[in-house]
């Protein structure tokens, strides 16, 4: 993300990254009719709902990455940070409406989601990259180490999404058949829900650091 991390202004717009991935999000969704079959039960669904997920976090580490390097070439105060922070992690802000609109198509198309051991491990993989970019945005400073280190879990969050990719088109080409996990989809519906309020308190944290400083 491009911001101006001066002391005394704050401003921000969204990167070329940014905003390519929120037209990505808005027609995600419609690209995803073709792959609920009516009647059907899959994990197509919750595939095709983790890959925006997956991108937003990769794009959450580079927001932190941008944010210290703007640290380090302006000398921004906690109030430029915090705001840079607190765009970095609403990225997955972003995710909501494809992850919404999947839900209702597929709600539509009777298309039962189901969650199998892959998908289990990817949204596990998601959280500790979520829990792991709050503790690092809490401790965040202006050294190069820190930088590479968030460029390192950017990889990592992409490299997940090219795996739920991959994921998604074996099972499209019936490849791929794996035993949905019991309880599977409502858990990691429960725990998505848990993400969202985790972030929004964090974001809202964050903007009102900047706000006051």
């Amino acid at each position: 993300m491009s911001m101006d991390l001066s002391p005394v202004v704050i401003c921000s717009r969204p990167s070329l990254l940014a905003q390519l991935f929120a037209v990505f999000c808005l027609l995600w969704p419609f690209a995803t009719l073709g792959m609920l079959r009516r009647g059907e039960r899959s994990s197509a669904p919750v595939l095709a709902m983790l890959l925006p997920l997956t991108l937003a976090m990769g794009l959450v580490w580079v927001g932190l990455s941008n944010v210290i390097l703007g640290m380090s070439l302006s000398g921004a105060g906690d109030a430029a940070a915090s705001a840079g922070i607190a765009e970095a992690l609403g990225m997955p802000a972003f995710a909501l409406f494809p992850i919404a609109l999947i839900a209702i198509f597929a709600l539509l198309r009777r298309h039962r989601p189901s969650l199998d051991h892959f998908s289990a491990a990817i949204a596990a993989a998601l959280w500790v990259e979520l829990i792991a970019a709050l503790l690092f945005s809490a401790r965040i400073a202006p050294f190069e180490r820190n930088r590479t280190l968030a460029l390192v879990w950017a990889a990592a969050a992409l490299m997940l999404a090219a795996a739920v990719a991959m994921r998604l088109v074996l099972v499209l080409r019936r490849r791929v058949v794996a035993p949905p996990l019991r309880f599977g989809v409502p858990v990691t519906a429960i725990s998505f829900v848990a993400a969202v309020v985790v972030l929004y308190q964090q974001v809202h944290r964050y903007w009102a650091i900047a706000i006051s400083g």
